[in-house]
């Protein structure tokens, strides 16, 4: 699935693309706010970007002197996913002699689904439960708009209530252990 950018509307979008979400400041909130507190409020703009045309190669020099995951973007302006750097070293564990002249959008894990602007911190932390922690795309219906970094929802948690954090690595603890997680 790709997810457009707002400001390259597919061609077979007939909707007018409507106005993106941007971060609010970073002001104090209620403790009800993991609930209440939105993913775009926490988001990034959707940068760096990377062509998914580039080599796995490239993109791993581009993690190497950022150290941040990337939005894979086609020529047509789709939205492919994130590549981080843990998928360019699973490419080169898979593939150790020709990882390095594949496309980028080989290396972007299939099972990626973005989160929705609208979606809470408490969805987030879901997700991450479900998934891994990572860089998560943010739509707005099928339009990419952002990224939400796990440091920002670290920080976030860190701010807010550090337990939150913590907790999700110790039901990942649980589980590596053989144990049942009890949520």
């Amino acid at each position: 699935m790709t997810h457009t950018l707002p400001n390259r509307p597919s061609a077979d979008s007939a909707h007018k693309p409507e106005a993106t979400v941007t971060p609010s400041d970073q002001s104090i909130r209620e403790p009800d706010s993991l609930r209440s507190h939105s993913v775009a409020a926490l988001m990034r703009p959707l940068e760096p970007v990377i062509e998914g045309t580039h080599s796995l190669r490239q993109a791993a020099e581009l993690i190497a002197l950022s150290d941040d995951a990337f939005a894979v973007v086609k020529l047509s302006g789709d939205v492919v996913g994130i590549l981080s750097a843990e998928d360019v070293l699973a490419a080169e564990r898979s593939n150790p002699t020709g990882w390095q002249t594949q496309p980028c959008t080989s290396g972007v894990p299939s099972d990626q689904s973005p989160v929705a602007a609208h979606h809470t911190v408490a969805d987030v932390l879901a997700e991450y439960r479900r998934t891994g922690v990572r860089t998560l795309l943010v739509c707005q219906r099928d339009n990419a708009i952002g990224l939400l970094r796990c440091i920002d929802v670290r920080t976030w948690c860190q701010d807010h209530d550090p337990l939150l954090w913590e907790d999700l690595f110790a039901g990942q603890e649980r589980q590596n252990a053989g144990e049942v997680d009890p949520r």
